[in-house]
């Protein structure tokens, strides 16, 4: 029988949630980072584990009866007040009943009693959250069950009930906001993000390819597949005599042969693998190839695996054979993504601008541009450029510059020896377009150089002219274009700049003030009350982004930015408050105390940054004039991020890792394939083991299908504000624990070169 909930006080906004008593630690301490601190770190669940689920779906459930009580009461006067069936009808429907099960949250909801007729609809919901089961074997952790009954006059009204619970996420209400953000303002239910979109855009429009059915790959142990044969006839000699025989091995593929050990005859032969599309090598020979480069793995790792699997390898040199034939076709495959990712760009931009844009048309759209290095630092012989659609999310193309070939550094000593053999050896070189080499500069200006080459083909490639620019502001990229004008005098690109990146700069050159100040014998760091700590920069940095991501023009920007730093300069003696937003709901305590006609509290009590005016006015007020400029808070309004260009790059490097060295052509194929599953999905990758010559199985279908399934899953899960804001309340209290432990072990234990 299941237990009745108990109702337990959490002391957050004095309200009351309706808790089972074993989550209640749980639930408490990922709401309320003051009493996490206290409790061992090992009792926060991970955050994207079922157990957590279940918790998060407990409490929703369970809030949610508290406040939807009316609504069923209202419903249960309604039922009452109709007409109910006679004995005689409920019997004759008693035989129609069924079950119907969803999915809400990971909790079970079942409809037990759902009985209809042609006349009358006699619904009764009983929703049943299991609790998840503790680990510990006392009693009082035994799992639970909370039943919550309802009513409903239609079908609509329970699928609307459900909607509204699967929806709901109301646990952050509880959390006592910072001074700049409030529940109010926390959006809980904010629909699909960019990237489901996006992946559910492409999913609809996704041609299909051509499917094997039949049969599958695996991995056999031959000395089980003998036993098959052990009590088979040979038609021969008629002895039970047959077997299996290994024949030649190529690569991965192997022959086996149907003997007879009586007459030592060969009754049939066949190779383990199909011959590809040239006729000269394996299917499977190709596909082990094209996998490991998938997985980031060159002849090396594949080997190494093949290795420890048992099983026969590839040769160094035909891996690197079946490699460049996958090689030759990546021109084919990024003309074929770029074009399908600029077609859904033109149909939503036909939609979110109401005009029916023809094939033939340019549009201007908006992109996000960066560049990403095969090596780390500012050395590296290989650069990655990428072009993504802001409002989409589409990359819709990319650009590799290389300053290193294989061949012409192999050449060296012929050009010092013979530089007559060496021109004509490099003539014939590049007129086969074998050279790597596509760029003679450093590896800083690859980023500049590939802008130039992406807006300049824009047009003739995809009809698209990237009229609007949103960069990090690391390099002379935009410079460039300006001077460059690829799309003619008369059409101006606009730059607009990344909020995470322009967030970051204030932290910096706050930092960099400190070591500069310290070394001119000036000390503005350091302990004491007033000076720029670690803990001040970090805060005033987190003020500073606050300032851009809540205010929605670039002039309100400005006064929230400055009024931060008088904020923090403000004491009883001067207080600095004209630039604080006014009235009664306004974070800082002073206006709210002059809009309640109350005196003001201390300073001391209400403002957590104070910094010595007469120390630091000086020194950052030209500081915050520069990053409070009024031309570059325009530019970030629309508050615009790069995190999707972070987010490219990490699955390019995921497939070209940068401990090691690679080609040209080998970073460019993971460049594209990478692109391919960014964009559309771990299914469209199918069609490019079509356009190898590869018929891809039913089985990777599958697994690709639930792989895209899980990512639009949880990404929508990960950008639902709510979660979003319990992930930084979680991280905020992870930090303060660890200050805690630090300033309980006496202080930093690892510095580099402070001890």
């Amino acid at each position: 029988m299941a237990a009745t909930p108990t109702r337990i006080p959490l002391p957050l906004d004095n309200k009351l949630l309706t808790l089972s008593e074993t989550n209640f630690d749980k639930v408490y301490l990922s709401t309320n980072p003051a009493a996490f601190q206290q409790i061992k770190p090992r009792i926060m669940p991970r955050s994207g584990s079922r157990k957590r689920a279940k918790q998060l779906a407990i409490a929703r459930a369970q809030r949610n009866f508290d406040t939807k009580q009316r609504e069923s009461e209202t419903r249960s006067k309604s039922i009452a007040s109709s007409p109910q069936p006679s004995e005689s009808t409920s019997r004759s429907t008693s035989n129609s009943k069924s079950v119907s099960s969803f999915a809400v949250n990971n909790s079970a909801v079942t409809d037990l009693n759902l009985s209809n007729s042609s006349h009358e609809l006699n619904l009764s919901l009983d929703l049943v959250v299991e609790a998840p089961r503790s680990r510990s074997r006392s009693p009082s952790s035994t799992t639970r069950s909370t039943p919550i009954s309802r009513s409903s006059s239609s079908t609509t009204d329970i699928s609307r009930d459900l909607e509204s619970r699967s929806r709901s996420s109301h646990l952050d209400q509880h959390i006592e906001p910072s001074h700049s953000s409030t529940p109010e303002n926390v959006d809980l239910d904010i629909g699909p993000c960019r990237t489901s979109k996006k992946l559910k855009l492409a999913k609809d429009s996704q041609p299909k390819s051509a499917v094997c059915t039949d049969g599958g790959r695996t991995i056999v142990d031959i000395n089980n597949l003998k036993s098959l044969f052990t009590f088979q006839t040979c038609p021969e000699c008629q002895a039970k005599s047959l077997t299996l025989k290994e024949g030649r091995w190529v690569g991965l593929a192997v022959q086996l042969k149907v003997c007879c050990l009586e007459c030592d005859s060969t009754l049939a032969t066949a190779w383990t693998s199909e011959k590809d599309t040239t006729g000269h090598g394996f299917t499977i020979n190709r596909t082990a190839v094209y996998s490991s480069l998938q997985a980031g793995f060159g002849a090396v790792r594949h080997n190494l695996w093949c290795e420890n699997m048992g099983i026969p390898s590839l040769h160094h040199k035909t891996f690197q054979k079946h490699a460049s034939k996958i090689y030759k076709e990546t021109p084919f495959l990024r003309r074929k993504i770029f074009l399908r990712a600029a077609k859904i760009v033109r149909q939503q931009m036909s939609i979110l601008h109401a005009v029916d844009y023809s094939e033939d048309d340019i549009i201007d759209i908006a992109v996000s541009y960066d560049a990403s290095w095969l090596t780390r630092g500012h050395t590296s012989h290989i650069g990655v450029c990428c072009i993504i659609e802001i409002t989409t999310g589409y990359v819709l193309d990319c650009h590799v510059l290389s300053t290193y070939c294989h061949k012409c550094e192999h050449h060296k000593t012929l050009k010092e020896n013979d530089p007559k053999a060496y021109a004509a050896w490099h003539a014939d070189h590049l007129e086969k377009k074998e050279c790597d080499a596509n760029f003679f500069g450093t590896s800083g200006m690859m980023e500049v150089h590939g802008a130039r080459v992406l807006w300049g083909r824009s047009v003739n490639s995809l009809r698209l002219r990237y009229t609007t620019m949103l960069s990090d502001g690391d390099c002379k990229s935009y410079t460039a274009l300006q001077n460059l004008r690829p799309y003619g005098d008369d059409i101006e690109i606009d730059k607009e700049e990344c909020v995470n990146h322009v967030g970051k700069r204030l932290g910096a050159a706050l930092r960099n003030l400190v070591s500069d100040s310290s070394k001119r014998g000036i000390t503005l760091g350091g302990r004491g009350k007033g000076r720029l700590t670690a803990n001040a920069i970090r805060k005033l940095q987190i003020y500073y982004a606050r300032g851009i991501l809540n205010n929605s023009n670039a002039a309100d920007m400005q006064r929230a930015i400055m009024a931060s730093i008088y904020h923090c300069f403000s004491t009883d003696s001067d207080p600095t408050h004209h630039l604080c937003p006014p009235g009664q709901d306004s974070w800082c305590h002073w206006q709210s105390s002059i809009a309640q006609h109350k005196e003001p509290a201390k300073h001391k009590d209400f403002v957590h940054t104070p910094l010595d005016k007469n120390l630091l006015k000086a020194h950052l007020e030209p500081i915050y004039t520069r990053l409070a400029n009024i031309n570059l808070l325009k530019r970030c309004e629309r508050k615009a991020t790069q995190n999707a260009n972070e987010s490219l790059h990490s699955v390019i490097w995921a497939r070209c890792p940068k401990d090691r060295f690679s080609s040209r052509p080998k970073v460019e194929h993971a460049v594209i394939t990478a692109i391919c599953n960014f964009n559309f999905g771990p299914t469209e990758q199918h069609a490019v083991t079509s356009i190898l010559g590869v018929i891809p199985q039913a089985s990777s279908i599958a697994l690709s299908e639930k792989r895209l399934a899980r990512r639009i899953r949880n990404n929508e899960r990960k950008m639902n504000a709510a979660n979003q804001h319990r992930r930084k309340k979680r991280a905020e209290a992870k930090r303060k624990l660890l200050e805690e432990l630090e300033r309980a072990e006496g202080g930093p234990s690892y510095k580099a070169g402070a001890f």
